[in-house]
């Protein structure tokens, strides 16, 4: 437990049978061999006191003349000479105290670098037990030392092998993705990192973080897809994909894996977001449009399917006969009156071919509705000349038509069309 009191800091660590508490004011210099104190602050002061079992020991620490520390010791409570024996204590529990607690980190990186330099401090981290301590050293390694690039992965392997908690390895990675990860190694290692990480919340956010603002290249976004497979929560998948979509190269097309992550959303709404991001990238063509329908048979929701197909009929090159996955993916509506609305959108597209026409009236023979049939049947001969090679097809939608009043209904406004 730490906690700042107006610029004192109180310390507690117990682990079973043995405690140890540290009170800290003021600016404390540590020797560069961590075996005391260099030199105290105006007003500093320093209290540590160590309980084992029945043991106890405690040493306060005041400024003296100068700045020089003046120490006073203590074992079971009785003022002892601050002896070789005291010294050899501080020299032990001066390095615990930094590796439990983080006290002193930034300087301690500092003097660690100067002494070994990025080799120490990697050994270093790895004798601290606590992930958010490790995590200040990584920070502060970022920060002092200029890393080459086979140390920056190095560093990024050794956080994602380290750390164990979900929130303190995210927040070291996305300080590491504003680094220059020029090499693919590094790239790769980041990507392997985050899968050490079990949250959605952190995965997605790490990942989002070196999509951000990065050329990324398709063989550094199909390990990132990899990764973000491993994401349970829809939410935060289609959030990822949906910014993948916005920030990757428009003239690249979406690699396979892209089609793969977004299979395994659950939630017909949070797939239709992600494919109508998709499908906003470029200018579509058959070739992108044709996978990303093969994944909207996994929609369930007659809605989110036709607001989807409703958003292409929009989208898609008008000069373009929509491509035959396109119907194949409408046939999975069983609204009606959903499935009437494409069909709707489709006929009501600038230019139609006699080929789309002929599409829409043998798609419409699966609506059981003689008054959604009739519906699309009108505005049809309102938006399109029914011709001699398009007569035997709607002669036969019609004739699905079993309410008299519905079919007289097309039949007057096919004739109006005609005059």
């Amino acid at each position: 437990m730490i906690r700042d009191l107006g610029g004192r800091t109180k310390i507690k660590v117990e682990q079973g049978r043995c405690r140890l508490e540290i009170e800290m004011e003021g600016d404390v210099d540590f020797l560069a061999d961590e075996s005391g104190i260099e030199r105290m602050g105006r007003g500093a002061s320093l209290e540590i006191e160590e309980r084992i079992r029945s043991q106890r020991r405690r040493l306060e620490v005041a400024r003296g003349q100068g700045g020089q520390p003046e120490y006073t010791w203590f074992v079971n409570r009785r003022r002892r000479d601050f002896d070789d024996e005291a010294r050899a204590w501080l020299r032990e529990i001066l390095p615990q105290i930094f590796r439990i607690t983080g006290v002193d980190a930034d300087r301690r990186v500092e003097r660690i670098l100067a002494r070994e330099g990025t080799e120490g401090v990697l050994r270093e981290i790895d004798l601290i037990p606590g992930d958010y301590v490790q995590k200040l050293y990584f920070q502060e390694l970022l920060e002092q030392a200029a890393l080459s690039a086979e140390e920056l992965e190095r560093v990024i392997r050794l956080a994602g092998r380290e750390i164990s908690s979900n929130h303190e390895l995210a927040e070291l990675l996305i300080e590491i993705s504003g680094e220059d990860l020029d090499t693919e190694a590094a790239r790769a290692a980041y990507v392997a990192a985050t899968r050490e990480i079990g949250s959605d919340y952190e995965l997605r956010r790490t990942l989002a973080s070196l999509v951000e603002g990065h050329a990324l290249d398709a063989e550094v976004l199909t390990a990132i897809l990899e990764a973000a497979q491993s994401i349970g929560s829809d939410y935060e998948l289609a959030e990822l994909l949906r910014l993948i979509a916005r920030e990757y190269p428009r003239e690249q097309p979406l690699p396979p894996s892209y089609a793969e992550a977004l299979a395994t959303i659950g939630s017909d709404h949070e797939h239709r977001r992600v494919l109508s991001a998709a499908l906003q990238r470029r200018n579509l063509d058959r070739e992108m449009l044709d996978p990303l329908l093969a994944t909207a048979r996994d929609i369930g929701s007659d809605y989110e399917l036709a607001e989807l197909l409703v958003e292409i009929c929009d989208l898609y090159p008008q000069d373009q006969e929509l491509p035959e996955s396109f119907f194949q993916a409408l046939d999975g509506i069983g609204s009606d009156y959903e499935h009437r609305r494409v069909l709707v959108a489709v006929i009501e597209r600038p230019t139609v071919t006699p080929a789309e026409v002929v599409a829409v009236l043998d798609s419409s023979r699966s609506l059981g509705s003689d008054y959604e049939m009739a519906e699309l049947l009108v505005k049809l001969v309102r938006a399109y000349p029914i011709d001699d090679a398009l007569r035997s097809p709607f002669m036969e939608a019609l004739g699905t038509i079993g309410s008299k009043h519905e079919r007289e209904r097309v039949s007057a406004a096919l004739e109006r069309s005609r005059e």
